[in-house]
């Protein structure tokens, strides 16, 4: 209370002086009105939250002209002229559970948030008694003590915080994102049924019998008759000739080009194949290699000079060595097959059959592989030399796993590849390597249109890449993805763009994602190329 009556007397006695004010203080109020009117009309000018002042010249208590008026007039000019307008924040993205832990909220483990912010001991899970009381945003990421990205919730009811794996939430605006793909994968599906792929089937059914390059996988048409389609259905399909029965509607595989598929007699058992056989993979890049005597096996210390003379890539590359020659597999088919069943490099031929009978599709899809890399071992197909294939591999070993972790598998091949075209670029200019544009084609464009659209630089992609600072992709994204049906409140979901990254559905997210990015007042006409398959 005494502070308070002295309060009130300093006032009083501030108020009796104002009759002796000078002349001039009119003009002086006037000019501090006009300041503070500049100051309310710029909301940027304006401090966001209260903070003590400290005047240059402090206020005399007389002679001042100091009514309370004046005084906060005095107060506001000083921090008009004085204050920085404070930083724009980043865009605040809500977070929803990814659909594989929507299904059971125990699985998403809430970390303890320590005194000192960093993340704690694992504290119990969301459980559905507390789904719906949960918040999350990207507001704020941290890196636990494996380098696992993590995102701050609050429960209000319970009054907590708590960290979340990032890896659990998806981008709010999800949902919406992979449905707006969706339809339009659906729509270039329908317009290239009626042209590109009308025309294949009927070369298709014109042909006497169809050509497997590899060994391969089929299914029995009586199973897929019978909705069978457990994996003892499936058919070994050695590479060889054979006759074409008939073409039906429908893929074999999910992830095969053609909407349709092959019936061949295999030894008298009718068999489903994927058509893409028929028209084979394009290999005209490793054919030029040979021709060109490129298709030489290289050592680790040829790879790391290639990396340590880019400047770009100096940031990024280890001092010590990264890479040795005890690291580099150079293996056939079949051991490229049976290391991405088994996830290490076969012992010998009884590894190979294990892995051939462990999963015959994975091994199918696995041989087929030009270059794989597990750990710190990369693997090369003997038969794919000179492309540049070591090197694709190697710019894997420097990732850092947060990319892949949250934003998946396309995205991180779609940026691997990105980088080793920016890498290779000299030594396919000076025709030391034949680089081909067929691996990875859509995935390395989804990418580029990333840089073209949403204004993310080299910096914030190698970021990402190389050290796990993934959250200025979301930023430039939420920042810019505001068109096309999307908003500021609900922008494009990179999560929702780069899980439509695969081969089915990248040509059309790459156009959700410009339009979304387009603002339809400085555009009158927008185009979109619906291009088919690569390798076909």
């Amino acid at each position: 209370m005494s502070l308070g009556k002295s309060k009130s007397k300093r006032h009083s006695t501030t108020s009796a002086t104002t009759s002796q004010a000078p002349d001039d203080q009119s003009a002086e109020d006037a000019e501090l009105s006009a300041a503070i009117a500049a100051s309310l009309a710029d909301p940027n000018a304006r401090a966001t939250k209260e903070v003590p002042l400290t005047l240059q010249n402090p206020l005399p208590e007389k002679g001042f002209g100091g009514t309370e008026e004046s005084l906060n007039k005095r107060a506001l000019l000083e921090r008009h002229k004085t204050e920085t307008p404070p930083e724009p924040k980043k865009p605040k993205v809500a977070l929803t559970y990814a659909t594989a832990v929507r299904r059971n909220p125990d699985n998403i483990k809430l970390y303890k948030v320590e005194n000192d912010g960093v993340v704690g001991a694992e504290q119990g899970t969301v459980d559905w008694n507390s789904y719906y009381s949960w918040a999350f945003d990207d507001t704020k990421w941290i890196n636990d003590a494996n380098g696992r990205p993590m995102v701050l919730g609050r429960n209000d009811i319970a009054n907590r915080q708590a960290y979340a794996a990032r890896t659990d939430f998806v981008a709010g605006a999800y949902d919406d994102t992979v449905k707006a793909i969706d339809g339009l994968a659906r729509q270039h599906d329908r317009e290239l049924a009626a042209t590109f792929w009308a025309r294949k089937r009927r070369e298709l059914e014109e042909m006497k019998t169809l050509t497997v390059g590899t060994d391969s996988l089929g299914v029995l048409k009586l199973a897929v008759d019978l909705n069978l389609v457990a994996s003892e259905y499936h058919f070994k399909v050695a590479a060889g000739e054979y006759p074409i029965i008939g073409v039906i509607t429908g893929k074999t595989w999910t992830d095969q080009g053609a909407p349709f598929s092959a019936v061949i007699d295999v030894g008298g058992a009718v068999v489903l194949v994927s058509p893409d056989e028929a028209w084979g993979i394009e290999e005209s890049h490793v054919e030029e290699a040979k021709e060109r005597k490129l298709d030489q096996r290289v050592k680790a210390e040829q790879i790391s000079a290639v990396f340590t003379a880019s400047p770009q890539f100096t940031p990024y590359v280890p001092t010590t060595p990264w890479i040795t020659d005890d690291q580099i597999h150079y293996v056939t088919g079949d051991q490229m097959g049976a290391a991405g069943v088994l996830k290490r490099a076969p012992a010998g031929q009884a590894d190979i059959d294990i892995a051939k009978e462990e999963d015959p599709v994975l091994f199918a899809d696995q041989a087929g592989n030009p270059g794989l890399r597990l750990g710190n071992d990369i693997f090369i197909r003997d038969d794919q030399l000179g492309i540049g294939v070591e090197y694709h591999e190697s710019v894997h070993k420097l990732s850092h796993p947060a990319m892949r972790n949250i934003l998946g598998f396309w995205f991180n091949e779609g940026t691997t590849e990105y980088f080793t075209h920016v890498l290779l670029d000299q030594l396919v200019e000076s025709k030391q390597i034949v680089r081909d544009d067929i691996h990875y084609e859509t995935q390395h464009e989804g990418i580029q249109a990333l840089i073209d659209n949403a204004g993310i630089t080299w910096h914030e992609l190698a970021e990402a890449y190389f050290n796990g600072n993934v959250p200025p992709l979301y930023d430039k994204v939420a920042a810019a993805a505001v068109h096309g049906g999307f908003s500021p409140d609900d922008p494009l979901s990179l999560d929702g763009y780069a899980s439509r990254l695969d081969p089915a559905h990248a040509v059309a997210a790459i156009g959700v994602l410009k339009d979304a990015c387009t603002d339809p007042g400085k555009v009158t006409t927008t185009t979109t190329t619906v291009t088919p398959e690569e390798n076909i």
